[in-house]
């Protein structure tokens, strides 16, 4: 099977309470224009943010967590306040929520969102819960379609893809990630207690 489109690359950097940082990579499907192409990658922003605060604020606020955004959305890095995440229990980005997705080429997919928040895991902290509305929501808006009831929000006009340009078709599960501890530091980097340079 040929895959019908080549998927446009949309990054995410997120920085955590330390300043370290992490990217998300997602593609788009090129079937977009470059405006839909903007507004979709800023809904599935939103999302994301969603899922590490439970809030959908998007753009430059001071606390956002998303410090830069490159792809057809693109906003430009924002001033560290060290207000990252304020709500979240899993505030370094070694802490990940895995969410698995297959396409319609049968792959499997796995997206790692640094920082999540407590509230997407089932009681045992460890299994991403479906019937979160967050997770719902970016579910529906990575597949483009309804999932759990949700529907997947106007701007999205197409399912995320592969790199190779195959649709995600269906959600397969998630679970939680702990990724080694990052020993770099420089003058901006807090220490383990968050109160000091970690320098």
């Amino acid at each position: 099977m040929a895959a019908l489109v080549t998927g446009i690359k949309q990054v995410y950097t997120i920085r955590d309470h330390k300043a370290f940082n992490a990217k998300m990579i997602l593609y788009l499907s090129d079937q977009y224009t470059a405006v839909q192409a903007n507004a979709a990658g800023a809904v599935l922003s939103q999302d994301i943010y969603a899922l590490q605060t439970g809030n959908t604020m998007l753009f430059a606020d001071g606390s956002t967590p998303c410090v830069k955004s490159h792809g057809p959305f693109t906003t430009n890095a924002q001033p560290w306040q060290n207000t990252f995440n304020s709500t979240g229990d899993y505030k370094a980005v070694e802490d990940k929520a895995v969410l698995v997705f297959q396409d319609a080429a049968g792959v499997v997919h796995r997206y790692q969102l640094p920082c999540p928040l407590a509230g997407i895991f089932m009681s045992d902290q460890q299994t991403v819960d479906p019937t979160v509305a967050s997770v719902k929501q970016f579910v529906a808006d990575m597949i483009a379609a309804t999932f759990g009831g949700t529907a997947k929000n106007a701007a999205i006009l197409f399912a995320t893809v592969s790199a190779s340009g195959y649709s995600l078709t269906s959600f397969v599960g998630g679970y939680r990630l702990m990724r080694k501890a990052q020993r770099k530091f420089n003058i901006f980097t807090l220490n383990p207690s968050l109160n000091g340079p970690g320098e």
